[in-house]
């Protein structure tokens, strides 16, 4: 196998120019072209070796007993050799392809973590005009090795953003003042970076409540109310003995918007995506556990039919702001225990068993 695809497509060019020089050789002298190129022992053993090589070009048209013109020989060669070219010339054009779309993925988690890429931005769009123009296997193994560059460029800026720490300001640090109003206090919270005060009480008022008794069906099922839809059960209550558990990110974000908030993004998104929008400076609500542990879920199904995500009632979910990012830590905002700062795999753990968030601009 050649060492590159650049070289194949020379090597293709060699075997169409031999073809055709030995099919004119054929063509004005059959009988010497036998004589001079057929396969001979003892001529190969007298110094003749290049007749090893040259064998191929006199049994070409000849399969076990059947015999082809040569013309048409030539014809099938220049054929096959023509589609092994084109299969060169395409695989280049694929590898450029596919570099491409890693370039562009590699830019695309740079800009999520709020780095500037407008360089690599505009060399990918340099060599997409040279993709257009290109011609030869060596003109897209160059666009292949610029987006190389421009990708490991892209994963270099994330890698420093990584390595160093990165502390939001700007977040004020708001208690909850209900057992369970832990994510309207966070909301509230995220809320100051933009300079948006609304009150944890205001928010509860805006996404109303359900508040009807949770009950084992005859399946053995937990059904309670929504939270993706409202605040389920007392906010002075407890997850422990069913009274009140509390709300998730959509009656959240449609109250953050109400009041005019600017959201990037939210639902379900993973710990790396949260690290990566603290690093560029946007406050996250994250709905994790109490404790920063996994725990086994426990499902309920709610009023209306939803699976409702839940480890209660043994175990606690709780809400925080993130607002730091180190290389191994996580610094948090929790409406109980204050700022503080927790190890990655601690938040990894606990953020596991829910995985949503909302992401304030």
């Amino acid at each position: 196998m050649f060492r590159s695809r650049g070289e194949n497509l020379r090597s293709t060019y060699i075997l169409i120019f031999l073809n055709v020089a030995f099919f004119m050789l054929q063509f004005q002298d059959a009988p010497k072209f036998a004589r001079l190129f057929g396969f001979d022992r003892n001529a190969v053993a007298a110094g003749q070796v290049w007749r090893l090589f040259t064998y191929q070009f006199t049994q070409a048209g000849h399969v076990g007993l059947i015999s082809f013109p040569p013309v048409l020989t030539l014809f099938l060669n220049l054929v096959l050799l023509a589609l092994l070219s084109g299969v060169i010339f395409l695989g280049g054009a694929t590898i450029a392809q596919q570099a491409f779309q890693r370039a562009s993925d590699e830019i695309a988690v740079a800009q999520l973590y709020g780095l500037d890429t407008t360089v690599l931005s505009a060399q990918v769009a340099s060599d997409r005009d040279f993709y257009a123009r290109a011609l030869t296997p060596a003109q897209f193994a160059s666009v292949t090795a610029d987006l190389q560059q421009v990708a490991a460029g892209a994963d270099h800026q994330v890698g420093v953003a990584l390595s160093q720490t990165h502390v939001i300001a700007g977040v004020a640090m708001i208690y909850q003042n209900h057992p369970l109003s832990c994510e309207e206090a966070s909301t509230s919270m995220a809320l100051t970076h933009q300079g948006i005060h609304v009150s944890q009480d205001q928010i509860l008022a805006e996404i109303g409540a359900d508040t009807r008794r949770m009950y084992v069906d005859g399946a053995g099922r937990v059904r309670w109310g929504n939270p993706y839809e409202t605040f389920v059960g007392n906010v002075n209550g407890s997850e422990s003995n069913y009274t009140g558990f509390g709300t998730y990110w959509p009656p959240l974000v449609r109250v953050a918007k109400a009041h005019g908030a600017s959201l990037i993004a939210y639902g379900a998104m993973s710990a790396a995506t949260i690290y990566a929008r603290v690093i560029a400076g946007h406050p996250v609500v994250a709905f994790a556990t109490w404790d920063w542990a996994w725990h086994p879920r426990r499902d309920y199904l709610s009023f209306d039919g939803q699976w409702i995500p839940w480890i209660g009632p043994v175990y606690a979910s709780h809400v925080y702001v993130v607002v730091g990012v180190s290389p191994t830590q996580v610094l948090i905002n929790d409406p109980i225990r204050g700022q503080y700062w927790v190890g990655k795999a601690a938040f990894q753990a606990g953020y596991s068993d829910f995985g949503e968030a909302i992401v304030f601009a």
